[in-house]
């Protein structure tokens, strides 16, 4: 289900990215242009990189950013911590070792579980 944002432009939607804030009728995330003006790419060049944006959802994605900075810098760590939780499951399959998952709470944002071994 679509939820609206006080933004134009930016939605969340379950079914896409976990409810991450999006741009409506796209599954770019707020995060991704965040991340890319983090990148020196200016708000009028990121339409290049991505052309189904236009300037005005770029800006407003941005406008997003600054009132939910907290939120956008969650979903930025989680996704770092993404490609350890990858390379921590391609260890020797030998040695067991716990499993453990981070993914964004609704009501806290960063959750960690232990899930068992893997």
């Amino acid at each position: 289900m679509v939820q609206a944002t006080e933004h134009l432009y930016v939605v969340k939607d379950e079914h896409i990215l976990g409810g991450e804030p999006i741009i409506k009728g796209t599954r770019t995330s707020v995060r991704a242009i965040v991340e890319t003006w983090r990148m020196n790419v200016s708000p009028e060049e990121i339409p290049q990189g991505l052309p189904h944006l236009t300037r005005a959802q770029v800006f407003d994605a941005l406008s997003y950013y600054s009132d939910h900075q907290d939120e956008i810098n969650t979903y930025i760590e989680i996704v770092k911590i993404r490609p350890v939780y990858a390379e921590f499951h391609s260890t020797a399959k030998d040695h067991p070792r716990p499993c453990i998952h981070f993914w964004p709470s609704p009501r806290s944002g960063l959750s960690l579980r232990h899930s068992g071994y893997s």
